[in-house]
């Protein structure tokens, strides 16, 4: 009869099995891989706690990622741009330092406004898209719009009689960024 990690495939321990894969599933962790877990368990020698932790530690990893994709799905930013892409050779004269401080995020903490003006081209929309992503990183709540669509909306709005929820919902994020 084939064994799988020392335990019979159809005994005690595969009944556990499915019911953890379904207590994964309930959880929403499923991509949670418990058979590569048991192989490292048993490679390491690993004790409860270290087991516990390691596994614990999986799920959180899960759930953030999971976060995060749900906060740029939802900011309203059409492209993923990041500040690694960024050519700081075509802005020489772009101050970098000040441009990599605001991925601090301080601003967004201390509840400051950014105000960033430029010509055309100079890379004012992938900062502020680059921003955006850092953000929903962060677990901050997002939104990313164009100025016409923020003024279209809430115009809208006031012809529905529905102003007052749109102006909540835009004002629910932790970071508006309006391009």
């Amino acid at each position: 009869m084939p064994k799988r990690n020392g335990s019979d495939l159809n005994g005690p321990a595969s009944e556990i099995r499915e019911r953890i894969e379904r207590h994964l599933e309930r959880l929403g962790l499923k991509g949670l891989d418990v058979e590569a877990h048991l192989v490292w368990v048993k490679e390491q020698k690993a004790g409860d706690l270290d087991a516990t932790e390691r596994l614990l530690a999986q799920a959180v990893a899960i759930k953030r990622e999971r976060s995060i994709e749900w906060r740029i799905r939802g900011s309203g930013l059409k492209v993923r741009k990041t500040m690694a892409a960024f050519d700081w050779d075509f802005q020489p004269k772009l101050d970098r330092r000040a441009v990599e401080d605001l991925f601090t995020l301080s601003l967004v903490e201390r509840h400051e406004d950014l105000l960033i003006t430029g010509r055309t081209g100079t890379g004012k929309s992938h900062i502020l898209q680059a921003l955006a992503i850092k953000a929903c990183e962060q677990e901050w709540m997002v939104r990313y719009a164009r100025c016409v669509d923020l003024i279209d909306d809430l115009y809208a709005g006031l012809a529905d009689g529905s102003y007052e929820r749109r102006m909540k919902r835009w004002c629910r994020s932790s970071l508006l960024v309006i391009e």
